[in-house]
């Protein structure tokens, strides 16, 4: 389509202009979308970046590849961290609006930090696994995780034979 569109536009450049941005736009409010991770990628990212979710499911099937961004999720509608491997990733962000929330369908690790913006984050009976140092911040009764199904569940480990003053898993 893009190379029709190009090919095309050296005649009427508006009109096909106008239709393309008209079908994009159409696409994108009708469409439930979702960012899929499969098998044998090579994701490659930073902490410094963030990947913006809005209103976008994410699916992850790598296994094994820690995910070095921030994946924030924005929007009003609910959406879902699933797929068939645990996904072990830098940092989320949650930042959805009523009646939006965020659910989990496959347990997943947290390296450095779960911040809540606004909205719930719903165990949906799978289990948070937080490394030594990672932390929850901002949580509040209106932004917070949530577990109304029984078997959810958010874990962390620290070695604290000797542990400094500091030490708060």
């Amino acid at each position: 389509l893009i190379f029709m569109v190009k090919k095309l536009t050296m005649r009427k450049p508006v009109w096909y202009a106008s239709l393309l941005f008209t079908l994009l736009l159409y696409v994108s409010e009708t469409c439930l979308g979702q960012l899929h991770i499969g098998a044998g990628t090579a994701w490659v990212g930073t902490p410094s970046t963030t990947v913006v979710l809005d209103d976008i499911d994410f699916l992850y099937d790598a296994g094994g590849i820690p995910l070095n961004n921030i994946f924030r999720f924005t929007g009003v509608r609910g959406n879902v961290i699933g797929g068939n491997t645990r996904a072990s990733i830098y940092a989320i962000s949650i930042s959805k609006t009523d009646p939006g929330r965020l659910s989990l369908n496959q347990s997943l690790q947290v390296l450095k930090r779960i911040n809540f913006v606004s909205g719930l984050f719903d165990l949906n009976a799978n289990g948070i696994t937080l490394d030594a140092g990672a932390l929850l911040t901002n949580e509040n009764e209106a932004s917070r995780i949530i577990g109304p199904a029984p078997g959810g569940y958010i874990n962390i480990d620290a070695d604290l034979s000797a542990p400094p003053v500091a030490a708060n898993p």
